[in-house]
């Protein structure tokens, strides 16, 4: 099993959620099977009792945060230091159940990256 490309896959065929601000998109994966582990990304803050809003919100706040793993379950927030553009994600978590992957995509100038899709 190889994790789908999200740079390949529009947004809609992952049924991912897309939040809009002036400057940049959330684009998320609920139900993820992969997230991004530390092998790709530097682990920045691991948040627990954080409603999915505030995750957000504390990585926005964090120049150098791209991308969150979420668990819906038990509100547990991971902010990733991910360089853009942002890697698919390809770590499994254990117990899977509950995590979601969503990062920042960037809007400003060119909004796709070449074979990326909103």
């Amino acid at each position: 099993d190889k994790p789908a490309n999200l740079d390949e896959v529009s947004t809609a065929a992952l049924g991912a959620e897309l939040r809009h601000s002036s400057h940049f998109a959330w684009i998320g994966v609920p139900g993820s099977e992969y997230l991004w582990g530390t092998n790709q990304c530097p682990l920045l803050a691991d948040l627990s009792a954080k409603e999915l809003a505030t995750c957000k919100k504390s990585c926005k706040a964090n120049s150098i945060c791209h991308a969150i793993n979420y668990n819906h379950k038990t509100k547990k927030c991971e902010l990733m230091g991910c360089t853009q553009p942002v890697v698919t994600p390809n770590t499994r978590k254990h117990p899977p159940a509950g995590w979601a992957a969503y990062f920042m995509h960037v809007t400003e100038g060119d909004p796709c990256h070449p074979g990326e899709t909103l």
